[in-house]
């Protein structure tokens, strides 16, 4: 029985190295698996929902208009201050020559109105009434015509502004 025992030991012996050196090899495998796919992976950015982090920040004219050139790419970064788009001037040059004619026809309006002033008051009818009436009609004329003046100039300013 001794050298059946011994026998028996020696092939647990045989057994249990051949299970070590098996759970080893597995062990040993799944590291280099792991290893490989970390570094297939790594710092390779992957999604399932499609969606990127970032920062989006809207743009939104002062003034509408045609854009007639634009200075920057997709995705491009701009510092501030950097010209993006260049706006058609066509409809603004348009805007400031209207604003200039409405001043223009506010002037004469005033002046004729001022003429009429002093007209209706050298020729107002005999009674005092009928003249102040005129006379009153006629500053409120005046008084209408700056107010347009300035509302010319206003718009004036406000179409020279958007040129700029």
């Amino acid at each position: 029985m001794n050298e059946e025992q011994s026998k028996s030991r020696l092939r647990m012996f045989f057994m249990q190295r051949k299970r070590a050196i098996i759970i080893f090899g597995v062990i040993l495998l799944l590291c280099i698996g792991l290893f490989l796919w970390w570094l297939l992976t790594h710092g390779k950015e992957s999604t399932d929902d499609a969606q990127v982090e970032g920062h989006i920040v809207p743009i939104s004219p002062r003034v509408a208009g045609y854009v007639s050139d634009i200075y920057v790419d997709d995705n491009q970064q701009v510092d501030k201050g950097h010209l993006l788009v260049l706006l058609d001037q066509k409809q603004f040059i348009e805007n400031v020559r209207k604003a200039q004619a409405n001043l223009a026809a506010a002037k004469a309006q005033a002046a004729a109105s001022g003429e009429q002033v002093s007209v209706i008051a050298k020729t107002a009818p005999s009674t005092q009434e009928q003249a102040q009436a005129a006379v009153d009609s006629a500053r409120a004329n005046v008084t209408s015509a700056q107010s347009r003046v300035n509302e010319a100039k206003a718009s004036r300013q406000t179409a020279l502004s958007q040129i700029r």
